[in-house]
């Protein structure tokens, strides 16, 4: 295996951690929302554009069978639809 080869594989691998772990951020945004029962310093446009965004970069991800970018979009945007739904309840 090259040298070349090595350095992809590595970065393959530290997108595909950054994958899972980006989606993440937005949890204690959310936990905020639920624990103190309040969205009033959040904005619901934002989280909206965010969620559009990130579809469309879901939908790309798919198209080229990129896994990565696929997981990353798919929890991006299931954390963001659960943020707008608080901002909603609350």
């Amino acid at each position: 295996m090259s040298v070349k080869q090595k350095n992809n594989k590595l970065i393959y691998r530290a997108v595909f951690v950054v994958a899972i772990i980006e989606p993440l951020c937005a949890l204690p945004q959310l936990y905020e929302i639920y624990t103190n029962r309040s969205a009033g310093s959040v904005s619901l446009l934002s989280w909206i554009l965010f969620t559009f965004t990130g579809i469309i970069w879901l939908l790309y991800g798919m198209s080229i069978k990129d896994k990565p970018l696929t997981i990353t979009s798919a929890m991006n945007v299931a954390v963001e639809l659960l943020v707008i739904a608080a901002i909603l309840i609350y």
